[in-house]
């Protein structure tokens, strides 16, 4: 199973580099100085039992990655103003059996992901 993380700021870097180190399959989809920093250098993730730093894959758009109708499941992370141009992107590349996970604020984004996928 591989995990996209749709949104690798604050709250999904901090899904995404748990998954990663858990030897979970993850891939981080984030944009401008934050996918810079991610596939340059890794995530860097700091919690209380320390820092990690994770090497995975960073994308910008789900466009750029090969979709496995069986093998992916997507979590949304990004401001909920931005989930619906985000599914749109989603629903032009992957397959629409696709499992989407909303780890998002607020109850719309659930409804917004239920209309595509």
């Amino acid at each position: 199973m591989r995990f996209i993380v749709y949104g690798a700021g604050g709250i999904g870097g901090g899904i995404a580099g748990r998954l990663e180190q858990a030897g979970l399959d993850v891939v981080a989809m984030a944009r401008g100085e934050q996918l810079e920093a991610i596939q340059a250098d890794g995530l860097l993730l700091r919690s209380p039992d320390g820092d990690y730093r994770s090497k995975l894959e960073a994308v910008e758009y789900p466009a750029e990655l090969e979709w496995d109708a069986g093998n992916d499941v997507v979590i949304l992370t990004m401001k909920a103003q931005d989930t619906s141009s985000a599914l749109n992107d989603l629903a032009a590349c992957a397959p629409l059996s696709t499992p989407i996970v909303c780890a998002q604020n607020g109850v719309e984004n659930e409804r917004l992901a239920r209309r595509i996928f």
